[in-house]
């Protein structure tokens, strides 16, 4: 059951962790398996050991600001640095110094003439 973000996910979460429902459903999945399968060994030695196996995060990795502004300095300089988002300034200032110049020249001129439509903006013939 997947919960969102908010007050009412990280109280289910809570609930699910205080309670310590994946213990009784793990449990409750591997006997299913052993009634299925009574011979299997491998779950009679599942059984004696249940624990939790996941640690969640505890911050995200990537936010949506932040995967923007990845893309934004991939797409004109053609690679991406993670300690852009350093917080350390000195950190930071060498990463931004490294990337190369941008790999496109911007254009702001905007014509409909049909020679100009022509190529692309590198200049590359588009029609041919």
């Amino acid at each position: 059951m997947a919960k969102s973000r908010g007050p009412s996910g990280k109280a289910y979460y809570a609930a699910y962790k205080s309670q310590n429902r994946y213990t009784t459903n793990k449990r409750k999945k591997l006997e299913r398996t052993l009634k299925a399968h009574p011979n299997n060994l491998q779950v009679v030695a599942a059984l004696k050991n249940i624990s939790y196996k996941r640690k969640t995060p505890g911050t995200a990795m990537w936010s949506s600001t932040k995967r923007k502004v990845a893309q934004v300095f991939k797409e004109f300089t053609g690679l991406m640095n993670n300690n852009v988002f350093n917080t350390n300034p000195v950190i930071k200032q060498n990463a931004v110094a490294s990337l190369k110049s941008p790999k496109t020249s911007i254009s702001t001129k905007v014509t409909n003439r049909l020679g100009d439509r022509a190529h692309d903006k590198l200049g590359n013939l588009v029609w041919g």
